[in-house]
């Protein structure tokens, strides 16, 4: 009879293999970081859109009305934290995923997200937020 714990490490060796080719346990460094980003909120659709100059634009898109709103602002990158700092960025749901009346009307203040890479994939944010995906493609300058 076989002993249900024999592959346990094997599996735990394959994941942790898995892992460290992907890129999850390399930390992102702030040249990373530009791009653009997607959240989806199922209300609405947000698009960061990191600037490599140290500026960002949001732009959210409201499913229900097609309304568009935009804000723009300067960020920054805390390397020992990996965190990113967007001054002026739109607050689209509460905690609990609920639009946020008003949203538009919020970018006051800065809104601090960490920048974490799940399987090589940089990712804004996370649990209890809804992330924002790095989208394929160059960098904008």
């Amino acid at each position: 009879m076989p002993i249900v714990g024999s592959r346990l490490p094997i599996r735990w060796l394959g994941l942790g293999l898995v892992i460290v080719l992907s890129g999850c346990g390399r930390a992102p460094s702030k040249a990373e970081v530009p791009g653009t980003y997607l959240a989806d909120y199922g209300f609405a659709t947000d698009t960061l859109t990191i600037k490599g100059d140290g500026r960002f634009t949001e732009t959210v898109r409201v499913r229900a009305t097609g309304r568009v709103v935009a804000a723009s602002g300067p960020w920054s990158f805390d390397p020992q934290d990996h965190r990113i700092g967007l001054d002026g960025m739109m607050i689209v749901a509460d905690y609990a995923g609920r639009p946020v009346p008003g949203f538009d009307k919020t970018g006051q203040g800065i809104t601090s997200m960490a920048v974490e890479r799940w399987f090589g994939r940089l990712q804004l944010g996370g649990y209890p937020d809804v992330p924002y995906y790095k989208q394929a493609g160059e960098p904008p300058r």
